[in-house]
């Protein structure tokens, strides 16, 4: 689980450089490099951060008041059929003061280490609860969170351990 840990946090800390590069950096060769570095932390999915080539340039006080490292709640490590140790991390968005669920990245063991499989978000409709007006919410299914990329995972498996890092403001 240590491992996972510091894996999260390095992916942390360069997904919220890449944030803050992405919008205010003018050397392009090391926003290239940053989200090179980042995208090798997943398998199957993208960041969801990129270079555009029509961007503007904005303040960069701006920007770092609107960005924050992800906040990370808790992992939980479940011993999956086929993947062997799968590790659900809850994360908060990336927007400064953002204190609540709203992703989930699923981390694995792959051929070149530790890689993020899979995403997943709260569901905007029930608000993660999978219940909407009493019934089962048509959105995500009753599942609360909606794939966002990679890896379909239907069955997690046994739960073997639970981190605590932070609670959220709001539980789900």
């Amino acid at each position: 689980m240590d491992d996972v840990i510091k894996f999260i946090q390095s992916f942390m800390a360069l997904e919220y450089e890449a944030n803050i590069q992405s919008r205010c950096e003018r050397d392009t060769t090391l926003i290239e490099t940053t989200l090179h570095n980042l995208n090798q932390l997943f398998r199957g999915l993208d960041p969801a951060i990129s270079l555009s080539s029509s961007r503007m340039l904005q303040d960069p006080q701006t920007v770092k008041s609107q960005f924050q490292p992800r906040v990370l709640f808790r992992i939980e490590q479940y011993d999956h059929l086929t993947l062997g140790a799968l590790y659900r991390v809850y994360l908060s968005s990336s927007l400064r003061g953002d204190e609540k669920y709203f992703t989930n990245l699923f981390v694995a063991n792959t051929e070149n280490g530790l890689r993020i499989i899979a995403r997943y978000n709260l569901c905007d409709y029930c608000d993660g609860s999978g219940q909407r007006a009493g019934r089962v919410c048509d959105e995500c299914h009753g599942m609360g969170w909606n794939w966002g990329g990679g890896q379909k995972l239907d069955l997690l498996g046994e739960l073997v351990e639970t981190r605590q890092f932070t609670q959220p403001k709001r539980r789900v």
